[in-house]
């Protein structure tokens, strides 16, 4: 009886009709694309990113943008750098105006002391004047010796903050993130908005 129960169970099948082709396996699996060439592109400077100039996926030529940022912190030098090396160029116009003076009024003091020696020789003045005009020489020449002076140290100011303007100006250039290569953008990791330092992977 247990064996007459076995084989009449009742089981649902489905069947189908034979035919010759070729068997398709599927499997489903994850993979990754790994490209032939990758390139980390980072933030040359310091800033916030102010636009993004392309998109996850898009096709970028070599040197196109990807980003702008913005740093106040370059702003600021490049401001204040401007407004020094301005000044210090006012004055240096204005030091070289004052040694043009001295050196027109030294020049007249020398033939006046060349005069009064002569006069000197005949008795005309006193040792006193002839003291008095070679002592307003001396200052004469001083004073030109100092302005001269001023001049080469403003120059040199002048020279440093040129310098430190050319250095922001390249900062400036760097603000906007440019691709190294011709390709497909695979991620951007920051956001609009968002506070980026110098050699983080953008």
């Amino acid at each position: 009886w247990a064996g007459y129960a076995y084989f009449n169970g009742t089981v649902e099948v489905s069947t189908a009709k034979a035919t010759r082709g070729p068997i398709s396996v599927t499997v489903d699996e994850i993979g990754y694309v790994q490209a032939d060439d990758e390139y980390d592109v980072m933030a040359p400077v310091s800033g916030y990113v102010s636009q993004l100039a392309v998109d996850r996926g898009q096709m970028v030529n070599m040197a196109q943008s990807i980003m702008l940022l913005d740093s106040p912190e370059i702003d600021s030098v490049l401001e204040t750098s401007n407004a020094a090396a301005n000044s210090v160029a006012a004055s240096i116009n204005e030091a070289r105006s004052n040694w043009q003076i001295a050196q027109h009024e030294l020049a007249d003091a020398e033939k006046k002391l060349a005069q009064k020696k002569t006069l000197l020789t005949v008795g005309a003045i006193s040792q006193q004047e002839f003291d008095d005009a070679k002592l307003a020489l001396d200052r004469l020449r001083s004073r030109a010796l100092s302005t001269g002076e001023i001049i080469a140290n403003l120059e040199g100011q002048l020279a440093a903050l040129r310098r430190q303007q050319q250095s922001a100006d390249r900062k400036v250039n760097q603000l906007v993130v440019k691709s190294p290569a011709a390709g497909t953008i695979i991620y951007l990791l920051p956001k609009a908005g968002e506070y980026v330092a110098q050699g983080t992977v953008v």
